[in-house]
């Protein structure tokens, strides 16, 4: 008869073979508490134009190689996060665009799998609506990132043009036309107008719900007002910078301080 006595296998040993076996079960995963970083990029992962800098390149790595899986997520479009996944020699992140429309697996073109939130027809229609509104207005003078889905006007950081297109913006979502089906974020450099069911937040839960991620699981990390609804679904978030206005489990002067807590203290 087989006993644990005589069979020379200790209790975890024999788990581990089960996990292994049986399941076929990632076991570094499995003891890692935190199985998903979603992360924002400019002013979180780098300061805005400017590059990542190595250390926060290698503990990314160090993350990856632990099996915990890191999201680029941004208001950028994804084939900007692409071109600097590529750069950065990091091949298998998870990359989200235009503030959580799509989700790509890797940096490849065309991607291996990609994830989408549904937008209506109507909704495109009001987007484009606005986007001729504002070259009527505008004209040259707004430089427009090229996106699937969300306008994301640049207005050069010119104060005046800065007042005029936020004030226009503004205006136009007043009544309930657009705030009914879309909504839009001011930034410093520009302002994101995207149909209202898209956020950071939804695009996430999207990706849990997919892969059986918890929200204990997940550690979030951003500076902005988009980021507060990824904030919602992870149980740790960690706000860079010093706005007080935004609520977080953390708050870090930097990335690269964030991410040596997140390496060294979240993640052993």
């Amino acid at each position: 008869m087989f006993t644990l006595r005589n069979s020379g296998y200790s209790i975890l040993r024999i788990i581990y073979l089960i996990r292994v076996e049986a399941n076929n079960y990632d076991l570094e995963r499995w003891c890692n508490m935190y199985k998903l970083i979603a992360m924002d990029v400019d002013n979180t992962a780098a300061q805005t134009n400017m590059p990542v800098l190595y250390h926060n390149v290698k503990c990314i790595e160090r993350l990856r190689e632990k099996s915990i899986e890191v999201m680029l997520i941004s208001g950028k479009s994804t084939s900007y996060l692409s071109g600097l996944a590529r750069q950065l020699g990091l091949n298998d992140l998870l990359l989200s665009g235009e503030n959580g429309v799509v989700i790509n697996l890797g940096h490849h073109y065309p991607p291996k799998k990609v994830f989408k939130i549904n937008v209506s027809e109507h909704q495109k229609d009001l987007l484009n609506e606005i986007k001729h509104n504002l070259d009527e207005t505008f004209g040259e003078k707004l430089w427009y990132q090229p996106n699937e889905i969300q306008i994301a006007a640049f207005h050069y950081d010119q104060a005046d043009l800065k007042k005029a297109l936020n004030e226009s913006v503004e205006t136009m979502f007043k009544g309930s036309k657009y705030t009914d089906h879309l909504k839009y974020y001011i930034h410093s450099d520009c302002v994101d107008i995207l149909p209202k069911q898209i956020s950071k937040g939804n695009c996430l839960k999207m990706y849990m719900d997919e892969k059986s991620i918890l929200s204990d699981e997940v550690i979030t990390i951003g500076d902005g007002i988009n980021d507060i609804s990824m904030f919602k679904v992870s149980d740790i978030s960690i706000g860079i910078g010093d706005s007080k206005a935004i609520e977080t489990t953390l708050r870090y002067k930097g990335i690269t301080e964030a991410l040596n807590y997140v390496e060294l203290e979240l993640i052993k």
